[in-house]
């Protein structure tokens, strides 16, 4: 663990612990455990499966409009306070899915919800990270986003087993109440905008690293004049589209293959198992091996990890090499986009950037439910959205290869 001068453990490595809790917590139960309620509640509430994944898509919308703002909301307000605000939000919205009687109380929970989520994860964390860290970035991001992965991997196993025994409703309101133990502690007592408000200085120093990012960024009306921005954004669109198809879909696939309810929570924590090792794995790859192989790698993995699920149906063991790429691939969203948004675009207005970034990201997030839960209801199965999210995945790779080649040829040319 890297230390500070005086000796003890550098504070943002404090920061980074309390970022991974947050996201075990907020991610790892919204988004990955959603899988785990679709089928007991639509089975109960008489929803379609599409219906059930308008809630995915409203949370998306919502993670959406705020990150289209993120630039006004995070240079006007302190961003502990907004994580304080939204952590509240988060946990009161996702108590209320006990009390839906309707589909519209579950679209009404699901925008607290989608709100209070975009105030209390990656949106926040990698502006916090950034401010913390000029070195070794990619591997405290990454340690901070396998917090979903893991959480992932821990809660589905938690719902897994509650909601047969207590319900699903009781299960709602049991992890918000983990959510409140563990989210109000690290937004209101750990966490810290930046290194200036305890007197410290960010990770490798405030000089030539920080400088270059000054000189070399682009502010968001620059970038937005670019080709190289809009390519950047419908790429982010199309990745997310496609990444979107594994988390969700993975227990709802396994049981249309005919397998156990529980065989199917041991695979979604397996999954997140393999989510969290491919955060950490995909932050170190940014730090060591640069943008364009680490992207084109994710994205790749992607592709795999889908190929995989179809032909599960026909030779289970399938299934494993699903859950080797899944990781890295499903990383990209919350591990390489800040990344990314740095290196791209550089550190001048990063807040703003990288809010529309993830605004776009989001957009693909919002339509993935809708467009493979509308191919399930069409086709009865989910192999069709599995092959359509595999081409877009591969596209995805070829379309970030060039982008990313571009750049490094630029770059070569002005040296």
């Amino acid at each position: 663990m890297d230390r500070g001068a005086d000796g003890k453990v550098f504070y943002g490595w404090w920061i980074v612990a309390a970022c991974f809790m947050t996201m075990f917590c907020t991610f790892g139960i919204v988004y990955n455990c959603n899988g785990m309620f679709i089928v007991p509640v639509t089975e109960d509430m008489g929803f379609t499966r599409q219906q059930m994944g308008m809630n995915s898509t409203i949370i998306s919308s919502m993670m959406m409009i705020v990150s289209l703002f993120a630039g006004k909301i995070f240079k006007r307000f302190n961003v502990k306070m907004v994580m304080r605000v939204g952590a509240i939000c988060l946990i009161a919205g996702y108590a209320s899915y006990s009390l839906a009687q309707s589909l519209y109380m579950f679209y009404a929970s699901s925008v607290l919800v989608g709100l209070g989520l975009a105030c209390t994860s990656t949106l926040p964390i990698s502006i916090i990270i950034n401010s913390w860290f000029n070195l070794k970035r990619g591997t405290a991001m990454g340690i901070a986003s396998t917090g979903s992965g893991i959480g992932g991997m821990v809660l589905n196993q938690v719902a897994g087993k509650l909601i047969p025994a207590v319900g699903w409703r009781q299960s709602y309101l049991m992890l918000a109440g983990l959510m409140c133990i563990v989210i109000l502690p690290c937004v209101f007592f750990i966490i810290k905008k930046d290194p200036a408000e305890i007197g410290l200085e960010p990770f490798g120093g405030v000089g030539r690293i920080v400088t270059n990012a000054q000189e070399d960024g682009l502010t968001l009306s620059e970038a937005a004049k670019t080709k190289k921005f809009w390519i950047f954004i419908g790429i982010l669109v199309v990745n997310a589209i496609a990444t979107g198809g594994v988390v969700q879909n993975l227990v709802p696939y396994i049981s249309e293959l005919g397998y156990s309810y529980s065989f199917g929570a041991i695979m979604a924590s397996l999954n997140m198992a393999s989510l969290a090792a491919g955060k950490f794995l995909l932050g170190n790859l940014y730090d060591r091996k640069g943008a364009r192989f680490s992207t084109v790698c994710s994205c790749t993995c992607s592709a795999l990890a889908m190929g995989s699920m179809i032909l599960a149906s026909l030779f289970m063991p399938s299934f494993g090499l699903m859950l080797l790429c899944s990781g890295l691939g499903c990383a990209f969203g919350s591990t390489g986009i800040p990344i990314l948004v740095r290196m791209v675009f550089g550190n001048k207005d990063y807040s703003s950037i990288y809010g529309i970034s993830n605004f776009a990201s989001n957009l693909g997030g919002a339509l993935s439910p809708l467009i493979i839960g509308r191919l399930f209801d069409v086709t009865g199965t989910y192999k069709t959205g599995f092959s359509l999210f595999c081409g877009l995945s591969v596209c995805a790779a070829c379309a970030f290869f060039a982008l990313l080649s571009e750049r490094k040829s630029s770059k070569t040319q002005a040296a």
